[in-house]
């Protein structure tokens, strides 16, 4: 009896042993599972999604582009899988084939504690993204230091195809930056009175 207890207690030893062992190990092994779950759903392709809704993956890019060609039902088919699969299409993807990048470059001023705490700049800010999600657009926001910085940073974006138009939340004369969009010929708009009568 007395060597049947001792084995129960050095078993039940043991076992808390292990279990702080465990405990300690939890956040751990919950975070590799996370990750795991993430990579699974980024490995997911268009041709996963086609495969399990039945249908080609051409048909899935023309349902994500909502392409009036495909039926109601066949979108609504292969937008529940796409949610069961949890996948989202790549923009990046999407901007190369259509030649769109559904975003606008939001130019700010030169960066300031001026410009930061005047409440009419954040209320415009969320009046222009408000607008843009509603068609599914994209802000991307450009600002610097110096002129310099903020007219190579646009160059980027413009050049790079990064944006479809671009949006100043500030008006300037002889702003190197509106010259620089006024001849590149991309849509701009510009809040504010620029000396430049050829903004929309």
């Amino acid at each position: 009896m007395q060597t049947f207890s001792q084995n129960n207690f050095k078993i039940v030893m043991r076992l808390n042993y292990f279990k702080k062992r465990l405990k300690a190990h939890t956040n751990s092994i919950i975070l590799i599972l996370v990750q795991m779950e993430r990579k699974l759903h980024m490995n997911i392709t268009i041709k996963d999604v086609a495969r399990k809704a039945g249908v080609a993956p051409s048909t899935v890019s023309r349902v994500i582009a909502d392409s009036p060609s495909i039926s109601e039902k066949t979108k609504q088919n292969v937008r529940r899988i796409m949610d069961e699969l949890n996948y989202f299409p790549n923009a990046n993807a999407q901007g190369l084939a259509s030649n769109r990048s559904k975003t606008f470059g939001l130019i700010l001023p030169v960066a300031s504690d001026a410009f930061y705490q005047n409440p009419f700049f954040p209320t415009v800010m969320r009046g222009i993204n408000y607008a843009m999600s509603k068609d599914d657009y994209s802000i991307l926001i450009s600002s610097g230091q110096t002129n310099q910085q903020r007219l190579n940073h646009i160059k980027k974006i413009v050049n790079g195809k990064q944006v479809e138009g671009l949006i100043f939340l500030y008006a300037s004369k002889k702003d190197p930056l509106l010259d620089f969009a006024l001849k590149d010929g991309i849509p701009t708009v510009v809040i504010g009175t620029p000396d430049h009568a050829k903004v929309h």
